[in-house]
């Protein structure tokens, strides 16, 4: 958006008007003996003190009467951006850095007025221009580090930061942003060491006193036992945690995560302990030691997903980054064909009902817990939602369908046999079945320390050869596992 600017008449016209309500400007007039720096340095004045209206009026004056001096349109784009007219101040900074590029605050402001943007490469590029035009520039270290962090690139953001840090910077919020780089990229003791700086500039935050217990836990955690821990986590955070139920849990996931895996099945077995009849804590722990098994248990399944249903949709897609149903939607619209009878297989809390449900069209949910069928019934796409295990479902079933979807549903079926031979006998010939995987290359299928199951995709054409043929097979990211992206593919095979 171009800023708009009143003419060198106009300002001529109403500086009479200025000079007398700002008795300053006049001093201003005698000091500079031109009325380009009077208004500049009047309009910074006001700035500094706050009067953003006039400060705007009389730098806007300024660049009007002078228009190919840089500085003036720095100094208009940050008293625009303080205003918060921020469209009006990035064009006045890009205006000023097309008069003159060297400047690595003016690179800084409009990195600044864009960083918090969807689309946040205007900013990166910004502060790496302000970095090449000041190599020195801590400010721009630090942005650009934040801006990392902000938008989960941990490894550049922990860089960027321990060279602040490194630079000399003191900001708390620096400390912090890197001890949570460091927290997210799995490691521990750096993040335990940096959370210490940051407790130590700010040591009334009890936020940032819980999330240094949580690293001190878990490097205790990586050698130690669970007593251990949980005293490390008191003395960092000042206290016990206030659901220690909760952080020896994620505590559990998090260590699963980054693969210590000798110290999440250390603490898996404690947790065990203290809780025997948990099925949650049975499936995983039985995962982190590799017993064979074929599929996870209904008892896992149904206890895991009806306590997750609550913050299900935001965790998944929020935090973790999954897009599963509308990528396997996307790859399934290459293929139109006419369909009327639908099956979304596992249906959770109906991620999928509002992409896959048209006028005309039956779609049926299946899912085995029931409280995210509860979720998915809230959103009205379904014309029918069976509390069920999907292949005993489809055992059941005798009538057919057009579509059989399971997006993230294969994840918890190590061998797809049945599954394939039940979806076989409901597709008719040119019937679609739409599914997505976690992917593997080492073997047929194999169970991960997640609890869940990874699958190579020629396993599962293999088991479709004569019944089904394979459409097309994309690359995807599945999800986020410790902020690492989860290898998997899309798949569509058409029944013959």
């Amino acid at each position: 958006m171009d800023m708009e600017l009143p003419s060198p008449e106009q300002v001529f016209a109403i500086l009479p008007k200025w000079r007398i309500e700002h008795p300053r400007l006049e001093a201003m007039f005698e000091r500079y003996g031109e009325p380009v720096k009077a208004l500049r340095h009047m309009g910074l004045l006001l700035w500094q003190q706050g009067d953003l209206g006039p400060a705007t009026q009389m730098l806007a004056g300024a660049v009007s009467l002078s228009p190919a001096e840089a500085p003036l349109w720095s100094g208009l784009g940050g008293v625009l951006f303080a205003a918060g007219h921020r469209a009006e101040a990035a064009s006045c900074i890009q205006s000023a850095l097309s008069r003159d590029p060297t400047q690595s605050t003016d690179w800084l402001m409009l990195g600044t007025i864009h960083s918090t943007e969807p689309d946040t490469g205007v900013a990166e590029e910004a502060f790496l221009n302000a970095l090449q035009c000041d190599p020195n520039s801590a400010e721009a270290v630090v942005s650009l580090g934040l801006l990392y962090t902000r938008t989960k690139r941990y490894a550049e953001a922990e860089r960027c930061l321990s060279d602040a840090v490194a630079a000399g910077a003191e900001s708390p919020a620096v400390h912090t942003c890197l001890a949570q780089a460091r927290f997210n990229l799995g490691d521990f003791p750096g993040a335990a060491q940096t959370f210490t700086e940051a407790v130590r500039r700010q040591p009334d935050d009890p936020s940032l006193r819980h999330k240094f217990g949580h690293a001190r836990f878990l490097e205790t955690m990586l050698d130690g036992s669970l007593e251990d821990a949980m005293a490390a986590y008191g003395e960092a955070a000042g206290g016990a945690p206030e659901d220690e139920d909760k952080l020896t849990r994620d505590s559990f996931h998090i260590l699963s995560g980054y693969g210590y895996l000798a110290a999440a099945i250390r603490l898996g077995e404690a947790l065990q302990a203290r809780k025997p009849d948990d099925p949650i804590q049975a499936h995983l722990l039985a995962a982190l030691r590799q017993q064979p098994m074929d599929r996870a248990p209904d008892d896992y399944v149904i206890s895991y997903f009806d306590k997750f249903a609550e913050t299900f949709d935001k965790q998944l897609v929020d935090v973790l980054d999954y897009h599963g149903p509308e990528k396997l939607h996307a790859l399934l619209a290459k293929h139109d064909r006419p369909l009327t009878s639908i099956l979304d297989l596992g249906c959770g809390t109906g991620l999928a009902g509002p992409l896959l449900k048209r006028p005309g069209r039956i779609l049926t949910g299946v899912d085995i817990s029931s409280r995210m069928l509860e979720k998915a019934a809230a959103r009205q796409a379904y014309d029918r939602l069976v509390a069920s295990e999907a292949i005993a479902y489809l055992a059941q079933q005798e009538r057919g369908f057009d579509l059989i979807f399971a997006a993230d549903f294969l994840i918890y079926v190590g061998d797809l046999a049945l599954l394939l031979r039940h979806a076989a006998r409901l597709l008719p010939p040119g019937g679609l079945l739409a599914l997505t995987i976690e992917t593997t290359d080492d073997a047929a299928y194999r169970l991960l320390p997640s609890g869940r199951f990874a699958h190579r995709p020629g396993y599962i054409e293999d088991l479709g050869r004569g019944d089904f043929v394979l459409l097309r097979q994309e690359p995807t990211m599945i999800r986020l596992e410790a902020n690492r992206p989860v290898d998997g593919a899309l798949m569509l095979f058409e029944r013959i």
